[in-house]
Order: C-alpha cells, then sequence, then structure tokens
C-alpha cells in the first residue's frame, strides 16, 4: 500500500477498530497494520482473513482511501464526521493539551494505584462438569484475564519480550474463550469487551511481531561469517525503529482513559455472576450444562480441522493459513475443558500442539517473506536516487530472503508426514475417552 496514513486518517480509523461493527473493523485494522509495516500474511493471521483478501483492500484502500467505507458510517456518527471535516480542511477547535510531564505524573499515579489492587492469578481455572455455559466462560475468562494483567508490568518495563508475548497470548485466548462460551451471553454486554480486546491485542501485536522478526533475524545473523553480519544491520535498524514507535504507541495506550475503561469493565463482567447471561426456559429441558455441552463443541473443532483432509494434496497458502487459525480454534477449546476431560484429553493437546507448531513456524517463515520483499522493493527505489558510485548491494538481505524461502518450502515439503501423525485413529480414540468421562 502507498502513500502513508494523514493524522486525521490514523485518528478516523483508530476509531473505528475499535468499533462493535466487526467488519469494518477487521478493515480498518488492516490499513492501520499495512502503515505500521505488518505484511499481508501476518494481518490476515490477526483479523481472520486470507492474505489474498487483505491484499485486496490494501489495493482498495489506496485508490479509494476511506472510501472503503460506508458513506452512512460518518453520516451515523458524529465524532467520526468530525474527523472527516477536519481531514477535508475544515477548522476545528481542540482542547489544549495538558503538559507532557503532569500527563505522566498522573498516569504513574494511576497504575500504583492498580497496583494495590492486583488482580489474583490461578493455578487452575474451576471448571466442574455442572457448571452453566456462561459461568464456565466467565470462570475461562477471569482466569486469562489475570494473566493477562500479571503480565503488563513486565510489558511496560520491556526488559523481557516474553512478559510481551504472554500478555497478547491472554488477550488472544479471552478472544477465543468468547467464540466458545459467547452464546450464554447476551451480546449487548460482551460487544463492548471484545471490542477491547480486539484494540489491545492489535496494539500488543504490532511490537510482538516486530520482536519475533528481530529475534529470528539475529540468530540468523550470528551464524554467519563476521564480515557478513554488517550487511544485515539495515534491515535490523529499520525494524528496531518501527518496534520502537510501536512499542510508544503501546505505552500510550496502556496509559489511556479507554484502556483503563475496558479493564474495569472486564473485571466487573468476570466479578459478578449472573452478569449478562442469557436467561434460560424452564419450558422444557435446555442442555445448558458443560457435562451436555462439551462433548458438540469440542466435536463441532474437530471436524472442521479434519474437513482439511480432502484439500491438502494441492493446498495453496492462504488453505494452510486457514487451517492453522482453526486448529487454533480446536487447541483453544481443548484447554479451556482441559479440567473435566479424561487424561487421554492431554495426549490429544500434545498432537494438536505438534501440527500448530509446524504450521506457526510456516506461517512465520511466509510472513518474513512478504516483509523482505517489501524491503528489497523499497532498497531499489531508495538506491535509486544515488549516484552509481554510492549505490550498495542487499547481498545479505537477499540471502536472508532465500534463507526463509527454503525454510518455507522445508515446511511445506514436510508438511503431510506432520499431517499423517496427527491423523491417526488412536488420536480419535484418546479424544473420544477423554470426552466419556463427562
Amino acid at each position: 500500500m502507498s502513500n502513508k496514513l494523514s493524522g486525521q486518517e490514523k485518528s478516523l480509523l483508530e476509531k473505528i477498530a475499535d468499533s462493535s461493527e466487526e467488519l469494518l473493523a477487521r478493515r480498518a485494522m488492516i490499513i492501520l497494520m499495512t502503515d505500521g509495516g505488518s505484511s499481508a500474511a501476518n494481518i490476515a493471521r490477526e483479523v481472520n482473513l486470507t492474505p489474498k483478501t487483505v491484499q485486496r483492500w490494501q489495493k482498495k484502500f489506496v485508490q479509494k482511501r476511506l472510501g472503503i467505507f460506508p458513506e452512512g458510517l460518518f453520516a451515523a456518527n458524529p465524532l467520526l464526521t468530525l474527523v472527516t471535516e477536519t481531514e477535508a480542511g475544515a477548522k476545528v477547535q481542540t482542547a489544549p493539551r495538558p503538559a507532557k510531564a503532569k500527563k505522566a505524573k498522573k498516569a504513574k499515579k494511576l497504575r500504583q494505584s492498580e497496583a494495590k489492587t492486583e488482580y489474583p492469578v490461578r493455578n487452575t481455572i474451576g471448571l466442574e462438569p455442572t457448571d452453566s455455559l456462561a459461568e464456565a466462560g466467565r470462570k475461562v475468562l477471569s482466569f486469562h484475564f489475570g494473566r493477562m494483567l500479571s503480565h503488563e508490568p513486565g510489558t511496560r518495563q520491556g526488559n523481557d519480550i516474553e512478559a510481551l508475548h504472554d500478555m497478547r497470548v491472554a488477550t488472544r485466548r479471552m478472544r477465543a474463550a468468547f467464540r466458545v462460551f459467547g452464546s450464554g451471553f447476551r451480546q449487548k454486554t460482551v460487544k463492548p469487551l471484545l471490542v477491547g480486546l480486539r484494540t489491545t491485542a492489535r496494539i500488543l501485536g504490532q511490537v510482538r511481531d516486530l520482536d519475533v522478526f528481530m529475534d529470528k533475524l539475529q540468530q540468523y545473523q550470528q551464524i554467519l561469517p563476521e564480515n557478513e553480519q554488517a550487511g544485515l544491520q539495515l534491515l535490523l535498524e529499520t525494524w528496531s525503529a518501527k518496534r520502537e514507535q510501536a512499542r510508544q504507541e503501546m505505552l500510550a495506550y496502556l496509559d489511556s482513559k479507554k484502556y483503563r475503561r475496558f479493564k474495569k469493565e472486564f473485571l466487573k463482567f468476570v466479578t459478578t455472576p449472573g452478569l449478562g447471561v442469557k436467561p434460560i426456559s424452564d419450558d422444557k429441558p435446555v442442555p445448558y450444562q458443560l457435562r451436555y455441552l462439551v462433548p458438540g463443541l469440542i466435536y463441532d473443532r474437530y471436524e472442521a480441522v479434519h474437513a482439511y483432509e480432502t484439500k491438502l494434496e494441492k493446498a495453496t497458502p492462504e488453505t494452510l493459513h486457514q487451517l492453522r487459525i482453526t486448529f487454533k480454534q480446536f487447541r483453544y477449546a481443548l484447554e479451556f475443558f482441559a479440567e473435566i476431560l479424561g487424561e487421554e484429553g492431554e495426549r490429544v493437546i500434545e498432537a494438536v500442539k505438534a501440527l500448530q507448531d509446524h504450521l506457526g513456524e510456516l506461517n512465520d517463515a511466509e510472513v518474513a517473506s512478504h516483509s523482505l520483499r517489501d524491503l528489497l522493493a523499497e532498497w531499489d527505489q531508495n538506491q535509486a536516487h544515488l549516484p552509481l558510485t554510492e549505490r550498495q548491494s542487499p547481498t545479505q538481505l537477499a540471502a536472508y530472503l532465500e534463507a526463509k524461502l527454503e525454510e518455507r518450502q522445508r515446511l511445506l515439503e514436510t508438511f503431510p508426514q506432520a499431517w499423517a501423525c496427527f491423523n491417526q485413529p488412536e488420536l480419535r480414540r484418546n479424544l473420544a475417552l477423554a470426552i466419556s468421562v463427562l
């Protein structure tokens, strides 16, 4: 996508991304993540769409800019209309910004206040077979909400990249939990919580993705001869600068009223039994307890995975990308219910993890390849403006791209074997035995 976002465009897109309109929010996230330097494959992973769909919206935005959104969106929302008018050049009075020192001091006090009321982190979720779907979901969400909060201080400090990784994982698991348990709640209650989770995951993801890229690049750099390592320094510096910008945006978000309000609302939700629960009919027997619902919830997700078997012989990267997402949903469901399943469930989870890891490595290689291609194209454009004697060769960048393409090819070639290890009668027996205890 060409042309960077203007300040007004970015502000507007952030508001749309934070809205409860799922389809429009995804569209806005595509443009925001593109502007932040994410590749199509990486964006697709975050918004649960195919890379081709992401690229289609990227191209449309270049052609139409904000015209990719329905006109009625702006008419229905005065705040969005205000931003659009600003984009067109209208004069809008804005309140003077408070001094940075004052804002920083206030944010510090708020963080200290929050630290005094830490949310407990538990070792187990505490599910029971007789739990209702909704209250079981509340337990799962409470468990991962505690983990998200526990990793926030480390994420802010930035000394250990695993703190950010773990905080992001917690947000992803909460989003997955709403897919599993969401039917037990009123949409009016959970929609604002999902919006907050989506925003938080997006902000954290922009930093985490660059952490992964830089870590893998540094590993590759270390195995090169010393005289060749400098050829990758430009790429490291480019990603490092993008990461620092993304990190500053992340810290600003974590200090924002929006994030504090999200945490307050989520805390109320996970600590108030009955809040937002759909009523259960007394007229006829309705399966609402886990012991009745879990078999169907798990087998539905297993069937969704198994159905890919007919498509794998000539699978496209987009197909494998969707399979990875489907596997993730299957794994999360198994892990959410692990406490009430038989011990065989652990073996199923291990098999699912093994194949999901394979698909994850394949996706990482795909994402890195796209990023490197984009960087090489940008390199050529920048070099074209220099005198011939000052132009540099991107030899090591090209070599790193080749290494990533070779890794991608190896993972593609070994995927049938990885699938065969997963797709065994033993796994189906273990799955049935794990569920049979209910």
